[in-house]
């Protein structure tokens, strides 16, 4: 698709609003749940040569799907990880930064990051499709993290916001006790969306 974002609602095909703001006609509409397309395949990603997933225990809670799911992907996943950590990891994944390349990013379940941070992961993979998966998780920095991961996917063209916030909202029975970490019907969902990110754009697009 030539539209920088393609927006998915749980509710219908209408771009939905988010939970922080309403959102303006110029900003970028997040993936969001779709109920109606649960069977999804990849069969579209496969314009990406390679697709690179890194993030904290969420992303770990998801690697075992996504790695059956697709056979040209990299998780790496690390508990307690912070954005600022990511930084020195992308040197590591430099072979990423590539048109043919699609990144996800899922970080801020640990706490706030700068913008510098953000900012200097993200012209890691300046040449990339990046997703930019956003937050839900009950702490005082939640709000803070999912408006300036909205902020980044408005400012860069090659960056999708991926809007978990918004589809796990509704869905308590998608977390283990503690409300952050995913039970396996959560790591399905947040699988799904990501899919669904991912089938939405073809490779150098």
């Amino acid at each position: 698709p030539n539209e920088k974002d393609m927006n998915v609602s749980a509710e219908n095909t209408e771009p939905s609003s988010n939970k922080h703001s309403e959102m303006d006609s110029d900003e970028p509409n997040p993936v969001t749940h779709n109920k109606n397309n649960e069977e999804t395949t990849p069969a579209a990603i496969k314009a990406y040569k390679e697709i690179l997933a890194i993030g904290d225990s969420i992303i770990l809670d998801t690697s075992p799907i996504l790695n059956k799911k697709y056979d040209n992907i990299i998780v790496d996943g690390k508990v307690g990880r912070q954005m600022s950590e990511a930084i020195t990891l992308a040197s590591k994944y430099a072979a990423f930064n590539a048109s043919d390349k699609a990144v996800i990013i899922e970080l801020g379940t640990n706490g706030y990051f700068t913008d510098k941070q953000i900012d200097g992961l993200l012209e890691s993979f300046s040449k990339a499709r990046i997703f930019l998966i956003n937050t839900h998780v009950p702490r005082p920095w939640e709000t803070e993290v999912n408006k300036t991961l909205k902020e980044k996917a408005k400012e860069r063209k090659n960056v999708t916001l991926i809007d978990w916030y918004s589809a796990a909202s509704k869905h308590p029975e998608y977390f283990g006790q503690d409300g952050v970490h995913l039970n396996s019907r959560g790591a399905e969902a947040l699988v799904t969306l990501i899919n669904e990110g991912l089938n939405s754009y073809s490779a150098g697009k």
